[in-house]
């Protein structure tokens, strides 16, 4: 029998050439990278500006894959994508990103309505981003201990991430240490937190937050918490960051031995400082207070404490020791006759994406 034949007109060759282009087409808009910096010292460097933060420029080239640039070292850059600019007044400014060399000013947006903005005042850059794959930070820190004197082992697991669009930032958080003695005696101390911020003019922001908590040292079996507030950045530059927040929170807590559940009203205070050095060594110092005076129950208060440094040890992997305190005046349980305090160290290595 004999086989079909099909004849080809140059109408349905272009057709199918049309067909399989639009098909490559994503691909090939994906793998241009067409932005454009230039240093100080003359390089011309071409491929993909991912974002800038802690005055550092994170730089996407084919050759080098990612790039650390110092930001005052660059004296040009250009990009056709749309970016969030913030200043150091807070600020925000959005659109394509060019230099006036001369005046030392980014220029964001095109146009008349392009903004100006001193360079040495831009304090973070971040991509408008079309798909949270794209848009995710993560770092995440593993630690493991053990004593053979008291036989305590302990695990820590920590991590935090977030996502930003135009006036929006969404953060998440998480720590879970276990510890083991004896074989007999075992703790753990968890909690997960996820935050939304909307930014406002003048480094004022909104905030509304939801987390889960877990003590046994405590006598917490689980906190869920639920609240809103706002705050303000009280300093913003290239290096530090110092903020400030109040709000409320509802919490339902459950707590071992007995099926009673509890719900209090809370009022929330919190401040928190970062510090940066950038190069040899990174160092990052990260320190977090937040208080919960509890409007439901008399006299009962609560304070978290957090601080951490880390070190990085070769490109984007991080050692680093926390010390944590958790105080509540009037635990659920003071099942392990520690008091009101659940506090420790912890070592750790973490990797940062």
């Amino acid at each position: 029998m004999r086989a079909p034949s099909y004849k080809i007109t140059n109408q349905s060759f272009l057709t199918l050439l049309i067909f399989h282009f639009l098909l490559l087409l994503p691909i090939l808009l994906k793998a241009q990278k067409t932005d454009i910096v230039i240093l100080d010292n003359g390089d011309r460097l071409t491929g993909e500006i991912k974002w800038m933060e802690q005055a550092v420029l994170k730089f996407n080239t084919d050759a080098m894959s990612y790039i650390d640039i110092k930001w005052k070292k660059i004296v040009y850059l250009k990009t056709t994508n749309s970016f969030r600019v913030e200043n150091s007044d807070g600020s925000l400014f959005f659109g394509m990103l060019e230099t006036d060399s001369l005046k030392k000013e980014l220029i964001v947006g095109i146009g008349s309505k392009a903004n100006r903005v001193d360079m040495d005042d831009v304090v973070e850059i971040s991509e408008v981003k079309d798909t949270f794959r794209k848009g995710l930070n993560l770092s995440v820190d593993l630690g493991f201990t053990y004593t053979k004197a008291s036989d305590i082992v302990q695990f820590n697991l920590s991590g935090d991430g977030g996502y930003s669009t135009l006036y929006w930032d969404r953060n998440f958080s998480f720590r879970s240490v276990l510890t083991l003695q004896n074989d007999t005696s075992f703790t753990k101390n968890q909690n997960v937190k996820v935050t939304l911020y909307r930014l406002l003019p003048n480094k004022y922001f909104l905030t509304g937050f939801a987390g889960a908590t877990q003590n046994t040292e405590l006598g917490l079996k689980m906190r869920l918490s639920f609240g809103g507030g706002g705050g303000r950045h009280l300093l913003r530059t290239n290096n530090s960051i110092l903020r400030a927040a109040i709000g409320l929170q509802g919490t339902r807590e459950w707590q071992y031995g007995t099926s009673e559940v509890k719900n209090n009203l809370e009022s929330v205070f919190a401040a928190g400082y970062e510090k940066f050095m950038l190069f040899t060594p990174k160092l990052n110092i990260n320190i977090s207070i937040q208080a919960y005076p509890n409007l439901t129950e008399t006299g009962r208060y609560r304070i978290d404490f957090d601080a951490k440094i880390k070190w990085e040890l070769i490109k984007d992997l991080f050692w680093g020791i926390t010390f944590y305190d958790n105080f509540d005046s009037k635990p659920p349980q003071e099942s392990s006759g520690e008091g009101q305090n659940d506090y420790g160290i912890t070592l750790s290595l973490g990797w940062k994406y």
